[in-house]
């Protein structure tokens, strides 16, 4: 890494440090926030932003000064989710609405601390979910394997792309995403009836119509008009026209549907 890299990521990491000190102090915690869940890329951003909109509530959209230390150390239980958000996070828990697919793989801290708050979980076929995680790193999908550190310095994605943290071993990282799919479709089944299930196909058919029945299952008033709103890019837009074989080959894709094969079933992904 150069040193300009380096020096640019030093001052970030104080900003951020700064803007944690300041939130202790000014921001209350919401007692009762709605959790948008689900795996990185899977329509989270969007659904999130068009609720909060409808609805004239506040929200966040991930929570950015997030370090992979703290998500190991939520999702192993070394890190207690009550002192990660007063000691930290007070700005984006005092917010109705949170997205945070990191906060997924904690989901059992998450239920003890919040559990009377409502929990969307949102999944999308995986072969689409794990193209636009590529996409969204500039990462080729046929390959046996790849360098990381050529399309990105985020921990936070190195770690989403491969996760052996979560203890999944996997031939390469085409396997890694596809059991980590596999990970976190299996905390909605181990909970099922803790969620409003998601599917972003269904929203992405008709998305003002779906918002408004998300709105009702929510016991939320539809306040505002979204129509002009449902074509923003709330994140970085995939390559979404892409031939699905073209872009991962027949092995990865094969490796893909034949690892997810069970959950695709279960949600009905032909």
């Amino acid at each position: 890494m150069n040193k300009y890299l380096q020096a640019g990521i030093s001052k970030a990491r104080a900003v951020s440090s700064i803007f944690r000190t300041i939130s202790d102090f000014t921001f209350s915690v919401e007692s009762n926030p709605i959790f948008i869940l689900g795996n990185q890329k899977a329509g989270t951003s969007a659904i999130t932003a068009l609720l909060g909109k409808a609805t004239a509530s506040s929200y966040i959209i991930d929570l950015r000064t997030m370090r992979q230390d703290e998500t190991k150390g939520l999702f192993l239980q070394q890190l207690e989710l009550k002192d990660f958000i007063s000691k930290n996070f007070k700005f984006e828990f005092s917010k109705k609405i949170i997205k945070e697919p990191n906060l997924t793989l904690c989901y059992t801290q998450i239920k003890e601390l919040y559990p009377s708050s409502p929990k969307i979980f949102i999944i999308r076929d995986p072969r689409q979910n794990i193209r636009s995680i590529l996409n969204r790193l500039k990462i080729p999908g046929n390959q046996s394997k790849i360098e990381f550190d050529k399309y990105s310095n985020s921990e936070i994605w190195r770690n989403v792309i491969y996760n052996d943290w979560l203890g999944i071993t996997y031939r390469n990282y085409i396997e890694s995403l596809a059991k980590r799919w596999n990970f976190i479709c299996r905390i909605y089944f181990e909970n099922p009836n803790d969620f409003i299930l998601v599917k972003y196909e269904d929203f992405n058919k008709e998305k003002v119509s779906f918002i408004k029945e998300l709105c009702e299952n929510l016991e939320l008033n539809y306040l505002k008009n979204i129509d002009k709103d449902v074509n923003t890019r709330f994140q970085p837009k995939g390559k979404v026209n892409v031939d699905i074989i073209d872009f991962f080959g027949a092995r990865n894709l094969a490796i893909i549907e034949n690892t997810c094969k069970e959950f695709m079933q279960k949600f009905d992904y032909n």
